[in-house]
């Protein structure tokens, strides 16, 4: 069971269901009510599922590479803990499943906007495409389902995903997700290039890599700067994060040794900006 846990990578998994919940009551506003809360945190938790698979299948097709790496060895798979069959069975009916509740329980857009995330997670790390050995794809492979798609499908559930108050966080957001996820991947340079991943450390190298991915930490609050009428001033209130995450980088360009701790330092960042964005809205 500690291994099948482990398979899921619990952190991850709050970004999507902050952002479930928050775009749900923003979806919402003051016509939200006790009885949206059952289907608020359904959401939250449907999201949370869908970057579960992608989680675990990224898992199973990178074995060899989590073997390789010393932080990475001890996960579930390639310590033995759980086979690939069993990850792939529980991916199978995760897939299933998220796919009917997401019909059945909110309708075709929140089905069909999911359906796209799941494929997403499909392409990035399972073959023949694999995007997550081709330079740039992979980070877009990462922001279209976990920036902005996911940003429309929480909304979905309970509004329309093309309105302006949507459309532009999710452009913001996902553009912040294409370029700091890159951190994700500094901790795991060598294991990458010795198995022929082209993540941006990878090909720029790690200094050039910080410089590129640094900037992308900082969009959202340009879009707060230009467009302000939909932007609220509240999103300020994540900018020591975002600070953080600039000393470490400017601190040592090849980040080494603070990878992983600039990692979620972008996913706590990521989640003050969300609810700083839908807070003072509702």
């Amino acid at each position: 069971m500690r291994g099948v846990i482990g398979l899921f990578r619990p952190f991850t998994l709050l970004p999507p269901v902050v952002g479930g919940v928050m775009f749900s009551a923003l979806a919402l506003k003051s016509s939200v009510s006790l009885g949206h809360v059952p289907l608020i945190i359904l959401n939250g938790f449907l999201l949370a599922c869908a970057n579960a698979v992608s989680n675990i299948l990224n898992q199973v097709y990178d074995r060899e590479i989590d073997a390789a790496h010393p932080k990475k060895r001890g996960r579930p798979i390639p310590s033995g803990r759980v086979s690939v069959d069993l990850a792939m069975s529980i991916v199978f009916i995760l897939t299933v499943a998220l796919v009917g509740a997401s019909f059945t329980v909110f309708g075709l857009v929140y089905g069909v906007l999911m359906s796209l995330i799941l494929v997403f997670a499909w392409l990035y790390s399972s073959p023949p495409l694999r995007l997550r050995n081709r330079f740039l794809l992979s980070n877009l492979a990462i922001a279209t389902p976990r920036g902005g798609l996911g940003i429309m499908t929480a909304y979905s559930a309970f509004g329309d995903p093309l309105n302006i108050e949507i459309l532009l966080p999710a452009v913001a957001f996902g553009i912040y997700v294409f370029g700091a996820n890159t951190f994700k991947d500094f901790d795991d340079y060598e294991a990458d290039a010795s198995h022929g991943v082209r993540s941006l450390p990878v090909v720029l190298g790690k200094v050039y890599a910080t410089a590129v991915s640094l900037p992308f930490v900082f969009v959202p609050y340009i879009f707060m700067v230009l467009f302000p009428a939909v932007f609220p001033w509240q999103m300020i209130l994540a900018i020591p994060a975002a600070l953080l995450i600039a000393l470490l980088c400017v601190s040592d360009m090849t980040l080494e040794g603070k990878g992983e701790l600039v990692w979620m330092l972008f996913y706590i960042h990521y989640m003050l900006l969300m609810i700083g964005y839908v807070v003072p809205k509702i």
